[in-house]
């Protein structure tokens, strides 16, 4: 959505922090040497092809789901990040199927953490 939030950064680092067992210092460093390379990088399809050679598929459907609560994390979808998944999501060789379950299952889990909050 062009704007890259507290919000999407926090979810970032904890993924990183879960995923690789680090500190958030370090998640934190990860993640900006990726905004790096980001920001160096001329499309998404090298960035893909890479992930596509060097992750097995069954891991590629946990990164669709750790994309879909970065761009869910500011509680709101764009048109440009829907098709930001669209294009992503196909790239990485995951299907509209896979990529709806893992939509629901990052949707339930906000919706399951929202009710904690208000379960008093």
């Amino acid at each position: 959505d062009n704007e890259y939030l507290v919000s999407e950064k926090s979810q970032i680092d904890e993924i990183i922090q879960t995923k690789f067992r680090v500190s958030e210092l370090k998640a934190r460093e990860i993640r900006k040497s990726g905004e790096e390379l980001e920001s160096n990088t001329v499309d998404t399809v090298q960035i893909t092809r890479e992930i596509k050679k060097d992750v097995p598929f069954e891991y590629r459907i946990g990164l669709a789901e750790d994309l879909w609560s970065i761009i869910l994390a500011d509680t709101k979808r764009t048109d440009d990040e829907n098709s930001f998944m669209r294009t992503c999501i196909k790239l990485i060789g995951v299907n509209d199927v896979d990529s709806a379950k893992a939509r629901q299952a990052v949707l339930n889990r906000i919706k399951r953490h929202d009710n904690g909050k208000h379960s008093d």
